[in-house]
């Protein structure tokens, strides 16, 4: 198994194993990895062994892990998305897609289902970037005060933005989704309720 590893002066290794989770049919849900790794890098920041460099070292490259994790995590949920809008857009009475194993052998329901477990996982991924970047603006904040400043604060402001734009886009991106998936049920429901009553429309015609 893959695993984030940082040396630290003292000897001491971090070694957090990384989630396996990938785009197929066996990451119906995300790994308890997939759902933990983010935490415990994060959590790592906070090694009280290592001096402000060191911690400012460290949330430079858990910061770029952690961006790998989001981007996998996305990746995936968009997987379960694509098949989900793909197989409703060929449905049918049994909800059923065509061609089963490309789907998983999974009704649109259950594709849905999948989408939904996977749906918030890039936030709270993004959630530990923005708690990662905290850690990092506090140990540069203090380096600064000390006159001994490495990294430049425009880099991580920038970082911060970066992250805090990414939070905002994918709340928009399931908002957008949610009205989706919503409007696609009512459709679902009144078009053969209207379909219905047009009949029972001529037959009364008919009758008369």
């Amino acid at each position: 198994m893959a695993q984030f590893q940082y040396q630290w002066a003292d000897g001491t290794l971090t070694a957090i194993d990384l989630p396996n989770d990938g785009e197929n049919c066996d990451s119906k849900t995300p790994s308890s990895r997939m759902n933990n790794a983010h935490l415990e890098i994060v959590a790592s920041a906070g090694y009280t062994g290592a001096g402000l460099h060191e911690i400012e070292d460290y949330c430079i490259e858990a910061h770029a892990q952690l961006l790998a994790l989001k981007t996998k995590a996305s990746g995936i949920k968009n997987y379960w998305d694509q098949l989900e809008i793909d197989c409703a857009n060929w449905n049918n009475w049994v909800r059923w897609c065509s061609g089963k194993g490309r789907y998983c052998y999974m009704s649109e329901n259950e594709l849905e289902s999948a989408y939904y477990s996977w749906k918030d996982e890039p936030s709270e991924i993004l959630a530990s970037i923005s708690n990662l970047e905290s850690v990092w603006e506090e140990t540069s904040a203090q380096i600064e005060l000390d006159g001994e400043q490495a990294i430049a604060s425009a880099m991580l402001d920038q970082l911060i933005a970066e992250t805090n734009q990414m939070i905002s886009l994918t709340a928009y991106q399931n908002e957008v989704r949610e009205l989706d998936v919503k409007s696609k049920k009512t459709q679902e429901i009144f078009a053969p309720l209207m379909i219905v009553l047009i009949l029972l429309g001529v037959g009364f015609y008919l009758y008369k």
